[in-house]
């Protein structure tokens, strides 16, 4: 180890003029944390799935507040997809409009967004949904979900309790 922290400070005291090119090379070092600090990024909060709109309406709604991490203003996009497991182990597969035209997301700003999917029975009855919420700009975000009501969770548990649940017929919320 100390030999390659030798080498390398060799490297650039034989020449300073490289020195010169790993910092200001590319852009530089500024244009690099400029270009991070300026990505755009969306950030997800309360989500919260319902049954039905109203007791008229009988289509599923996910309501959730957006906001927008960046620089510039970004949007989302019209549709949130969304895939989840049946009781017998099969995958279906929604999609769900947003319900305002208005999808503008201002910098820092949060607003509330309410998405409509189509009507199914077995929506209530869904195991480990994966929603996914695309903006214009920067990466799309990805809810993971294990059962009806459930708080998002991280990656690594929900794949393993999908997992078993697949191949095993068990689920993280039993325990026999």
């Amino acid at each position: 180890m100390g030999s390659t922290l030798a080498k390398i400070f060799d490297y650039f005291t034989t020449d300073p003029l490289r020195l010169l090119t790993l910092i200001g090379g590319s852009g530089g070092f500024a244009y690099w944390v400029s270009l991070y600090r300026g990505r755009s990024r969306v950030v997800i909060r309360g989500f919260r799935e319902r049954s039905a709109v109203s007791g008229s309406d009988p289509r599923p709604c996910i309501e959730f507040e957006a906001e927008s991490h960046g620089k510039e203003p970004t949007s989302l996009q019209r549709e949130v997809s969304m895939v989840g497991y049946t009781p017998k182990r099969q995958a279906r597969g929604f999609v769900f409009r947003l319900r305002d035209q208005d999808r503008d997301l201002q910098p820092f700003q949060p607003k509330t967004v309410i998405a409509i999917g189509e009507q199914d029975n077995l929506f209530p009855f869904l195991w480990f949904k994966t929603y996914v919420v695309t903006p214009t700009r920067g990466r799309r975000r990805v809810l993971r979900i294990e059962a009806a009501g459930g708080a998002p969770m991280s990656l690594i548990p929900f794949v393993r309790k999908r997992l078993a649940f697949q191949w095993f017929r068990r689920s993280g919320l039993t325990t026999g």
